[in-house]
Formats: C-alpha cells, structure tokens, sequence
C-alpha cells in the first residue's frame, strides 16, 4: 500500500506512513501496482537518473582535438558560463579573456581550448545533451543519452 496525496489523478507527494485525510486534501491509500502508483515510481527513477547525471556531468571525446576531451559540468552554473562565452564568440568573434587561446574548468582540472571553433564544438556538444536529458525527463524520448559524447 502506498500513502499518497492525489491531484487530477496523478500521485504528486507520497509519504512513508497513513496521514490524517482531513489535513492531508487529495490523501488516498493505493495499491503499489496501480497505474498512478506504477507512473509515480516511474517518474521518481527518472528523476533520480537525470539527477544522478547532471551531477556526473558530460564526458565529451573529442577525435580531432583530444586535449579538449573530458567530463564537462552541466549543472545551472555551468550551462550559464557556456551559455555566456557562446554568445560572446557569437557576437565578437573572439574569446571572452581576448586571447587566441581560452582555458576552460572542466571535472578534474582544465582544459585549453586551441580555437573558439573548438570550443564551440564542446558547448554544441554539451547543449545537444543536456536538451537530450530534458526531452527523456519530459517523456519526449524513451531512451536517455548516452555518455561519452565522442565529436569530430
């Protein structure tokens, strides 16, 4: 048996003992093979796996550059840098530091990023990723992304 609160048909909180209907709106006991109940544990793995990677991060290897092969961060904070120094290339042509070179925090230690061409190739990369987790965590895709990422 499970003890879960209900909202339009669909589990939205379970809790590990029976609560008190009249506190708990939506409170309903149902059956652990119930199709909310079977939906609910489903969504929980998912979360659970796309937590579990976001915070392992994006293995990338790279064949045409393997200095700049690694585990890249994907979490908010990451994905705002990529996001930045992308538009910065975009609008300037050029590195956000205003060298020829950029070097780059990844996992364990840093990378150098010989060109903004290489560079663009990894945040490309990452973001076609990241959206893969995002459409697997919507139930657009059925299959997560695979890890490692290998680019040309």
């Amino acid at each position: 048996m499970l003890y879960v609160q209900l909202a339009n048909g669909a589990v939205i909180t379970e809790y590990s003992c029976p609560q008190d209907a009249a506190d708990k709106p939506g409170y309903s006991e149902i059956a652990e093979d119930s199709p909310e109940a079977v939906a609910w544990k489903s969504s929980q793995n998912v979360a659970s796996t796309i937590s579990s990677a976001f915070a392992s991060g994006c293995q990338i290897i790279s064949t045409g550059t393997p200095a700049i092969s690694g585990t890249y961060a994907i979490d908010t904070a990451a994905i705002a840098d990529v996001m930045a120094e992308c538009q910065f290339i975009a609008a300037f042509a050029e590195f956000s530091n205003l060298t020829s070179t950029m070097v780059w925090p990844i996992r364990e230690g840093s990378v150098t990023f010989p060109s903004t061409a290489a560079a663009m190739s990894i945040f490309k990369a990452i973001a076609q990723y990241v959206t893969a987790w995002k459409q697997y965590a919507a139930g657009i895709i059925q299959t997560p992304p695979a890890s490692p990422v290998t680019i040309p």
